[in-house]
């Protein structure tokens, strides 16, 4: 039995190939892997003939594993990706807690023995400043401050002292204590802190205050703060003396100071049905009081909104005593209010919107719930446990909260103690002058370093997985009435319980109305684009398209190429140093001294023939061996290039039909092999079952590529957590020239207006227009005419000039109005000849007024020139006030000027036209931008800006802003806060969407040097149009080289041509339109606004002083509230927004698509489709061989004339002669047979017929010349 295995293990192992490690070498080893691996390709690098086929398959075989290794690895880079998905759910919404605060944070008469000797030294200090005779206050507190100023009790103040800078030198500086009165020199050891990118200018104005280290002068370092506006740093030099002193209050004795609920909730409403101080829970905000939330879920019940509408919701009316306001803590009034989540800590200062008295604020909320992936997918954290910062709120994980977190704790590592303005953490205490007399100083190194993100606290704090955000739409109106004002306040008063003659104003009163639009909750979450069964699937696509491999083909690899090849090489190892050691140990040979022939010493037999084989050569310069003569390379050089050319001939086959054969034979692909092999029922079905589906192939494949041509995208939602570019902010006054510095250029139309004006009138009272109107004044007509347009009840229309064109149409225009008739005031609008005529209407007097005057406005200033222009316009120094930029002074060297067409001298901060743009990394309002401006509305021109404020517009580094299309309006008399939400649109571009990088690629030249956006491109495309048409410019455009602007005097039509090519490039199919491209990267601003009243009254009067002497020098008053407003603009939160397209069929879906539709129906790669191309190519080879030698024989048969048969042989005479029945064999049947036989896996032999021979290798041919 055993000797019949072993009998049977042989005759296996001689039947089959050797492998694995048995193999004899490397190479016996790889082409055994060729020969039987499903792997496409590697076969036909064995079995193809020819060096240069097989190096082909070879590259091939390679360039599918290098595409292999390239997809898979996009399929890896690309696997811990998101999907975003956006739902929206109509459902019974939770409403939102709110926080409602006071910006007064504690009643002034509660906290006035408290500040009493910080206010007399702030009123001493405006004094000494700006030369204010009277003193705000009592004269009581005027002697108070008097005794403070003599020195007798300035103990409180000598750590700050608030300095003025009356000289400023590189080794040294001159100032002087606005408290005290004293005048010292600072060494040059004291530094002045500014921003980085931002300058000082006319430094001998500042004011600021010196903070050491150490109360020891001499062994400290001590820095002085300055400020370029005395509103600032006389605030910030009280803040500090704020927080010194209330770091010292029990908390129990603040909140008995600040405001109950009582106080500041009138009356409250939700959903109709009354609530009260039951519904608010308390919370002590160091910097606002007490504040007041409701709905905060204190109680475990949340309130929930069934419906939506204004009419719904909580409705609250606040008392907000301007009377109990802090002069110099406080300087707006109003109240801040937060929406926030029940489990969410309200950070006021970073996010609160502001509540504007005496109106009614409407506040619409839609409610988005946003939930992220984790890490690996994102830089989030789903509940803050991963973040190594101790969270002092105990409330829900937020970034603020991090970050106010991270600060404070480091402010207790490094100071020692706690900042006042955020909780305390555990063993610390707060922060005061007397036990730290340093602290100051150290806790504005640390803020510095804060904001220019030197600390971990940005490093280490991440934004949350979860959040809900409230998108507020904000409405004002006022409130009360007029009509309405005396009943509200006598009712409000009586419930209030006034009595006698204290009665509630309508400044001290705010409504406010919060509601959802409408209850659609909407929900962005993030989910795994890609699992482990789409990436395994993906590889399996990949491998099926290039090489129809699987997993079972990379477990043969690493078999064949690292296990056995490691086993060959051991085993080649191990029998080399056997065979050394043998060859150690045998006796040693001696040559003979003829001929060096080797012998043996012993007496064994002599060398086999094998053995004889491998004895060492002669030597070359033996005479008796015999050496070819130099001319044999040659030879050898034509029979190298003859083999070359009859290798490049060798194909599979020698017919079509056989190298169809040979394909089916061979071919990895399914189906074709079974059509040569079964029988003929079968092969039939087997070769419509081929057909059928190579047909489903190509048409999945046709589906495949159809639709990753069509360039779809689908868009991504990405938020994320960076430090990031403040926006670019240009500010303008409304009205664009001073009117005392214009009135000369513009008296004659202002003139004219009023004499329009009052013939309209006169046409109101009388139904006439009087007809005696100067000559000299009817050219001011031809470009624009005022006409009133009389309708009939029949329908017909009646134009009258109000002004003229003409004398004689002034004096038709004389005529009685009908009764019953009526009219409107138009614009009529000419061209040269006035054969055709177009009507702007306009829905009232007014606008048509204003439109009139600037078509006329602007022919005037077109003939002005630019300096003249410059000079009429807001100066900055006159415009801008005060400037503050994280906490550091700014002014008028951080703007750059812009000569707007519409709204004169602008400027821009931030616009990076140096290239640097300023970064902040933290949200709220004290890391943003503030700014006052002096609009001086005495100075407007009464035609032309109708509208008094200032107009601004947030836009990105380096682009035009177009204040005329986007901007906003701040209204005089206010602060208006700004909160600012970053929405990064990314678009791909090229063939997905028609949009462009840098708008290289757009036909419209724009006049713009800014980087492009859409408005340039069009603004660009209509000045263009504007020039070509009409032959002049647009006045509030750019203008191109060459051309100049329309003017009435060079341009009479200038104004119809404007219009009515306005009204072409506006319609659908505008050239403009189509050629203009949106920018495929470009940065929107979501703006949250909010107001408050500024100043406040308790501060509006030394406000008034301040800024009068620093802007006239002047001791009196000499501004006022419609002139003067306050901007605030901020990160609302440093949580971007990315609506980025992505290719919705990337370059590595394709392949996997399509590697899984040919190896699901055909089990075929890419290589399998190289491999039919191939046999094409040799098909049409044989084909082209075929022609020519079918070509060849009719020539030949064309020679031979009359004689198609060839001469009888010797023999064949011979045996004609002998033998008289003698038939000679016809000519096929004497024809060769060529052998059938064939090697498998090579071509047939029939196949060399066809090809050019070599030549004969046998002869020897010893001259290269010699044929």
């Amino acid at each position: 039995m055993e000797s019949g295995t072993k009998r049977l293990r042989e005759k296996i192992r001689e039947k089959l190939p050797v492998t694995g490690p048995q193999a004899a070498s490397a190479y016996e080893l790889v082409r055994w892997y060729c020969y039987h691996t499903n792997t496409h390709g590697c076969r036909r690098i064995v079995v193809s003939r020819g060096r240069l086929r097989r190096a082909a398959w070879v590259l091939l075989t390679f360039g599918a594993v290098g595409i292999i290794f390239w997809q898979c690895a996009l399929l890896i880079a690309s696997y811990y990706t998101a999907s975003v998905t956006i739902t929206v759910h109509f459902q019974e919404i939770t409403f939102p807690a709110v926080t409602i605060c006071n910006k007064n944070p504690y009643r002034y008469n509660a906290t006035r023995h408290l500040f009493e000797k910080l206010d007399q030294a702030t009123q001493i200090a405006i004094k000494e400043l700006y030369h204010i005779t009277n003193s705000p206050n009592s004269s009581q507190a005027q002697a108070q401050s008097e005794a403070i100023a003599e020195g007798q009790d300035d103990g409180l103040f000598w750590n700050i002292p608030l300095l003025r800078i009356d000289l400023m030198d590189r080794e040294y500086s001159i100032v002087s204590d606005l408290i005290t009165k004293r005048r010292h020199r600072v060494n040059g050891m004291v530094k002045t802190q500014s921003f980085s990118s931002v300058d000082t200018h006319n430094r001998a104005k500042l004011v600021g205050f010196k903070l050491c280290d150490k109360t020891d002068d001499k062994n400290s370092t001590c820095v002085i703060y300055t400020f370029n506006s005395g509103i600032t740093a006389i605030q910030e030099w009280y803040r500090l003396h704020y927080l010194n002193i209330m770091a010292q209050v029990p908390q129990q004795t603040k909140l008995q100071m600040g405001y109950s609920t009582d106080d500041l909730v009138f009356s409250c409403l939700f959903d109709e049905l009354p609530c009260d101080s039951r519904n608010f829970s308390r919370m002590h905000h160091p910097l606002h009081g007490n504040c007041f939330t409701f709905n905060g879920g204190e109680n475990g019940s949340v309130l929930r909104t069934r419906t939506g509408g204004s009419d719904n919701g909580l409705k609250v009316t606040l008392h907000l005593d301007g009377n109990e306001y802090n002069p110099y803590l406080v300087t707006s009034m109003g109240a801040k209010i937060v929406i926030h989540d029940q489990n969410e800590q309200p950070f006021i200062e970073d996010g609160g919107i502001e509540i504007q008295t005496a109106t009614e604020t409407a506040l619409g909320i839609d409610m988005t719930v946003s939930q992220k992936l984790s890490s690996p997918y994102s830089d989030c954290t789903a509940d803050g446990r991963d973040v190594p910062v101790t969270n002092l709120y105990n409330k829900t994980y937020s970034l603020q909260m991090c970050l106010h977190s991270c600060f404070q704790m480091e402010m207790v590592r490094s100071c020692g103690c706690a900042h006042y303005e955020k909780p305390l953490p555990a063993e610390a205490e707060y922060c005061d002058g007397i036990k730290y007399p340093g602290w100051v100083s150290c806790y504005y190194q640390l803020r510095d370093r804060f904001i220019q993100e030197q600390l971990v606290c940005q490093k280490i704090c991440r934004p949350a997985c979860h959040s809900k955000e409230w998108t507020m739409t904000i409405s004002v109106a006022q409130w009360p009435s007029s009509p309405s004002e005396e009943w509200i306040l006598r009712l409000l008063s009586w419930e209030k319980g006034f009595h006698g003659n204290r009665t509630l104003r309508k400044n001290e009163l705010a409504n406010l109305a919060i509601f959802y639009k409408d209850l659609n909750m909407r929900n962005i979450s993030e989910t795994a684009a890609n699992n482990v069964v789409t990436l395994l699937s993906n590889f399996g696509g990949q491998l099926g398209l290039w090489m129809s491999c699987s997993v079972v083909c990379i477990i043969e690899i690493v078999e064949v190429f690292f296990i056995d090849m490691f086993l060959i090489a051991a085993r080649r190892g191990r029998q080399a140093a056997r065979k050394w050691w043998r060859k150690e140990q045998e006796p040693p040979v001696l040559r003979s001294a003829v001929n060096a022939t080797p012998f043996y010493i012993s007496d064994e037999d002599p060398p086999t023939f094998n053995s004889a084989l491998k004895l060492p050569r002669p030597p070359v310069n033996d005479p008796t061996f015999p050496t070819l003569p130099n001319r044999m390379a040659c030879v050898k050089v034509q029979q190298y290039f003859s083999r070359a050319l009859h290798r490049l001939q060798k194909g599979p086959g020698y017919t079509c039909t056989g190298l169809l054969v040979w394909y089916c034979e061979n071919t990895n692909t399914h189906g074709p092999k079974r059509i040569v092999t079964e029988g003929p029922k079968k092969r039939i079905v087997w070769f419509a079952l081929t057909l059928v589906f190579t047909s489903l192939v190509c048409w999945q494949w046709g589906i495949l590529i159809r639709s990753y041509l069509a360039w779809e995208v689908s868009v991504n939602l990405h938020t994320g957590f960076r430090a990031m570019e403040f926006p670019a902010v240009t500010v303008c006054n409304t009205n664009p020239f001073r009117y005392t510095r214009s009135k000369q250029l513009l008296q004659p139309l202002d003139r004219f207006a009023r004499l329009a004006l009052e013939r309209i009138y006169i046409y109101h009272q009388n139904g006439t227009i009087p007809s005696d109107l100067p000559s000299s004044q009817t050219n001011w007509s031809k470009v624009a005419s005022l006409v009133i347009i009389e309708e009939s009840d029949q329908g017909e229309e009646t134009v009258l000039h109000v002004l003229g064109s003409t004398p004689s149409q002034s004096h038709s225009a004389t005529r009685n109005r009908s009764r019953g008739r009526g009219y409107k005031v138009a614009l009529q609008l000419c061209n040269e000849d006035s054969s055709g005529c177009i009507s702007r209407n306009f829905s009232t007097v007014l606008e048509t007024m204003s439109e009139w005057y600037s078509l006329h406005y602007m022919s005037i200033l077109s003939n002005v020139p630019p300096a003249d222009r410059l000079a009429m316009g807001e100066q900055g120094e006159d415009f801008i006030l005060t400037c503050l930029f994280s906490g550091q002074p700014c002014n008028l060297e951080n703007f750059t000027q812009l000569m707007h067409p519409t709204y004169g001298n602008c400027y821009i901060f931030n616009w990076g036209s140096d290239g640097q743009a300023l970064v902040t990394a933290n949200p709220g309002a004290e890391f943003g931008l503030k700014v006052v401006l002096d609009i001086s509305q005495e100075d407007y021109n009464p035609f032309l800006s109708i509208a008094a404020g200032a107009r601004l517009m947030l836009h990105q580094q380096n682009t035009y802003p177009f204040l005329q299309d986007l901007g906003l309006y701040a209204r005089a008399g206010t602060e208006t806060s700004i909160g600012i939400f970053v929405d990064e649109i990314v678009r791909l571009g090229r063939s997905y969407s028609h949009c462009t990088f840098d708008g290289s690629d757009v036909d419209v030249k724009t006049l713009y040097n800014t980087t492009y956006t859409m408005q340039t491109c069009l603004r660009s495309c209509l000045q263009d149009h504007m020039v070509k048409y009409c032959g002049c410019g647009y006045h509030n455009d750019l203008l191109p080289e060459g051309a100049h602007y329309c003017n009435n005097k060079d341009h009479p039509n200038w104004g119809y041509c404007y219009y009515h090519l306005k009204e072409q490039i506006e319609s659908e199919n505008s050239d403009c339109l189509e050629s203009c491209k949106q920018p495929c990267n470009e940065t929107q601003y979501r703006l949250t606004i909010s107001m408050a009243d500024w100043p406040s009254e308790s501060s509006e009067d030394w406000i008034y002083h301040v800024l009068s002497y620093e802007r006239d020098s002047a001791s009196s008053v000499t501004v006022n509230r419609s002139s003067i407003l306050k901007l605030n603009l901020y990160f609302q939160e440093i949580n971007y927004r990315m609506i980025q397209e992505e290719p919705a069929l990337t370059i590595d879906w394709l392949p996997s698509k399509l590697g899984g539709q040919f190896g699901f129906w055909m089990g075929g790669s890419i290589l399998c489709i190289i491999e039919l191309t191939e046999i094409i190519i040799d098909c049409l080879w044989i084909t082209v061989i075929k022609v020519v030698r079918w070509f060849s024989e009719r020539r030949s048969r064309r020679a031979r004339g009359q004689r198609p048969d060839p001469l009888p042989t010797v023999a064949q005479s011979t045996e004609g002669h002998t033998n008289p029945g003698f038939q000679p064999e016809p000519t096929e049947a004497r024809a060769e047979r060529p052998c059938a036989l064939a090697i498998p896996g090579t071509p047939p032999p029939q196949y060399d017929s066809l090809r050019i021979h070599p030549i004969n290798h046998g002869a020897k041919t010893w001259d290269c010349g010699q044929s």
